[in-house]
């Protein structure tokens, strides 16, 4: 967020961030299959992540190198047991999932306007100079 705290005009670029943020707390515990359907903003922010079909298996969870490493050291020196390994793997599950929920519950890609604000980036007036002119007309 540091990134964002300037007196430079950065709002172009806030959506495109947010998106990124969103996607990857989500692909730490979302099914990629359901991931690879949610090919735009709005899809992946309406994905149910509460819904047990959609959430990976606990032994699949992404909880980082460092702290896999930690917790396979911890199960060979038996000071945890392989119940408590999991048990700790479902609570960053929900962790994860209440985390997600709040970023997309306050998040501003469900504003159309934030989404149509990309169109400033002189890169993407560049590009698809169309699309962009097509983004200032939208009446939504």
């Amino acid at each position: 967020m540091k990134e964002f705290q300037t007196n430079k005009p950065m709002i172009p670029y806030l959506a495109e961030e947010l998106y990124t943020l969103l996607k990857t707390i989500l692909e730490r515990f979302i099914k990629p299959p359901v991931l690879e359907k949610a090919t735009s903003r709005t899809k992946l922010a309406n994905v149910d992540i509460m819904a047990p079909e959609n959430v990976v298996h606990a032994k699949q969870v992404v909880i980082g190198i460092a702290t896999n490493a930690l917790l396979k050291e911890a199960e060979n020196d038996m000071k945890v047991s392989e119940l408590q390994v999991m048990s700790f793997k479902k609570e960053c599950v929900l962790f994860l999932q209440k985390v997600a929920s709040k970023l997309i519950e306050r998040s501003l890609l469900k504003y159309p306007i934030v989404r149509y604000l990309k169109s400033l980036k002189p890169t993407h007036m560049a590009i698809k100079p169309e699309e962009a002119k097509d983004n200032f007309s939208k009446n939504q």
